[in-house]
């Protein structure tokens, strides 16, 4: 499932579309389901909506019914792409220094993926490298994408470790591959200006 989280005119609301959805289209998509403070909408036979979604997007709308302009972002599995056109998977930013997710906007840790912050993977970049990086010592922060829909309990947390494990080895072979290029440019530059290299 793709999940949408929108807020719009001081309301949120919540899509659940089919995973095969076209991400530059979806806007003009209907949904399967779709929750906001006026009800549950479902957009097929109910007979072949998943039990587990109805659920969830009752309880979605419920909590909108009493506070319309909730943050549910942490629901999103995708956001709005920086182009501004269409959307892409959604990432969450994991602090090893902290030992906890970036909160929505960045502002605060929080300690459970179910409410990290949703960013796109550039802006998960850009604001992951705010931090040093010392040499020798495992990267501050990990860039994880986010988790598919309806994944709970033991398999999520499974999940969440696997891909932290792939994120921090992927960062540590960028960087080698960054130092071993600057070193290379290094060599070249110096060579260029006339001085000999042993």
């Amino acid at each position: 499932m793709i999940v949408i989280v929108t807020h719009a005119f001081g309301s949120t609301g919540v899509c659940w579309y089919h995973p095969d959805t076209d991400l530059e289209i979806i806007g003009g998509v209907e949904p399967e389901v779709s929750a906001s403070q006026n009800g549950v909408r479902v957009y097929s036979y109910l007979h072949q909506t998943p039990a587990d979604l109805l659920a969830t997007a009752q309880a979605v709308y419920e909590t909108l019914a009493v506070d319309p302009a909730a943050d549910l972002r942490a629901l999103a599995t995708h956001v709005r792409s920086d182009t501004g056109r269409g959307y892409e998977p959604a990432w969450l930013i994991w602090s090893d220094e902290r030992n906890a997710w970036w909160g929505p906007d960045g502002h605060r840790y929080v300690h459970h993926v179910s409410v990290a912050g949703r960013f796109t993977r550039k802006e998960a970049t850009r604001r992951s490298r705010i931090r040093t990086w010392q040499a020798g010592e495992r990267p501050p922060e990990v860039l994880v994408p986010a988790p598919p829909y309806g994944l709970t309990g033991e398999p999520l947390t499974r999940w969440v470790e696997e891909r932290k494990a792939e994120g921090t080895a992927k960062a540590i072979k960028d960087r080698v591959t960054t130092e071993q290029i600057m070193g290379i440019l290094q060599w070249v530059t110096n060579d260029a200006a006339g001085r000999k290299i042993v």
